[in-house]
C-alpha cells in the first residue's frame, strides 16, 4: 500500500510486469483479478491503458477475438471515444478522405519524421484503437479498415507512437485491397519499415516485417525474396518477446517454403524447429499458428 503513496508510477510499472508474467504463464484468471483490483482504486483510465492492452492481447492469444473487440470498445468509451460496433461504409470512407486531406502537399515518407505524440489522452485512445487491429482482422470484422484508418489519422494529427509503424503498414494493406492502389501500399510499407528501424521501436519490428512481407511485397516481389524477411520477423519476435507476430511470421515462412516447392522434409524441419522454440520460450502461451503444423 505504501508504494501507491510513495511512487504511483513505479507501483503501476511493477503491477504491469506482474500481469505480463501471469499472462505469459497462461494464468488468465489471475490477470483479470489483478486488473479488477486496480480498477477498484478509481485510478484514471489513462493509467490503466497498458493493463487493458495486455488484457486484450491475452484474449487474442486465446482466440477470443470478439471478446477482445468488445473489451476494446468498452475501454475506449471510458476514455471518451465512441467506436461503432458495426461501422458503415460511409464511416470508413470519411476517415480515408480525412487522411487524404492530411497528406495533401506532403510526402508519405515525411510521416517518419513526425514528433512523438504528446497528448496523453490521444495517446491512450490511439494505443487502444491500435490494439484492436489484430482481432478485427483475424475475425474478419468490418471494423478492421476503420481502426486502421483511425490509428493512422490520429498519428498524423497528433504525432507518432511506437505502434505507428505497424498501423502505417496496415494502411498499406488497405491501400492495396480497399483502394486498389498498390504503389501507395508499397509507399506506406516503406514508411512502416523506416519507423520500425528507429531507435526504441524494436518491439514492432516483427509486426512490420510480417505484414509488409505477407500482404504487400507479395504483389511486387518473388516469394524467394520473402524468406529472409520472414526469418528476420521470427527472430525479432523471439528477441523482443513478440510471440504473436513471431508465430505468424513462421507460419507464413512454412507456407512460403511449401509454395516454392521445397522438399517436404525441409519444410517439416522448419516446423519442428519452430515447435521446439515455442515450447522453450512459452509455457501455455504457444503460437497455434506454428503448432498447428
Amino acid at each position: 500500500e505504501q508504494g501507491w503513496v510513495l511512487d504511483q508510477d513505479l507501483t503501476l510499472d511493477l503491477h504491469e510486469m506482474e500481469i505480463q508474467l501471469l499472462g505469459l504463464c497462461g494464468q488468465w484468471d489471475a490477470v483479470n483479478s489483478r486488473i479488477a483490483s486496480l480498477e477498484e482504486r478509481n485510478l484514471n483510465p489513462l493509467d490503466l491503458v497498458n493493463f487493458y492492452r495486455c488484457q486484450i492481447q491475452f484474449k487474442i492469444s486465446q482466440h477470443q477475438f470478439l471478446e477482445a473487440i468488445e473489451m476494446g470498445i468498452a475501454i475506449l468509451k471510458k476514455l471518451g471515444f465512441d467506436l461503432p460496433e458495426q461501422p458503415s461504409e460511409e464511416n470508413i470512407k470519411a476517415e480515408l478522405l480525412t487522411i487524404d486531406s492530411l497528406l495533401e502537399n506532403r510526402s508519405i515518407q515525411d510521416l517518419a519524421q513526425l514528433p512523438p505524440m504528446g497528448d496523453r489522452q490521444q495517446m491512450g485512445i490511439t494505443e487502444m484503437i491500435t490494439s484492436l487491429v489484430s482481432p478485427t482482422y483475424l475475425c474478419g470484422s468490418s471494423l478492421f479498415p476503420l481502426v486502421v484508418a483511425l490509428s493512422v489519422r490520429l498519428s498524423i494529427q497528433y504525432g507518432n507512437i511506437i505502434s505507428s509503424g505497424f498501423v502505417y503498414g496496415c494502411y498499406g494493406i488497405l491501400a492495396c485491397n480497399f483502394l486498389k492502389n498498390v504503389p501507395l501500399g508499397r509507399e506506406f510499407g516503406e514508411l512502416a519499415l523506416s519507423i520500425a528501424a528507429q531507435k526504441g521501436n524494436a518491439i514492432v519490428r516483427p509486426q512490420v516485417l510480417y505484414i509488409i512481407t505477407a500482404f504487400i511485397l507479395q504483389r511486387t516481389a518473388h516469394l524467394q525474396d520473402h524468406i529472409h524477411l520472414l526469418n528476420q520477423a521470427y527472430s525479432f519476435g523471439l528477441e523482443v518477446v513478440n510471440l504473436e507476430y513471431g508465430g505468424y511470421a513462421y507460419q507464413h515462412l512454412c507456407l512460403t517454403l511449401f509454395a516454392l516447392g521445397r522438399p517436404l522434409d525441409e519444410v517439416a524441419k522448419h516446423v519442428f524447429c519452430a515447435n521446439n522454440r515455442s515450447e522453450e520460450h512459452t509455457s501455455e502461451l504457444q503460437s497455434p499458428y506454428v503448432i498447428s503444423y
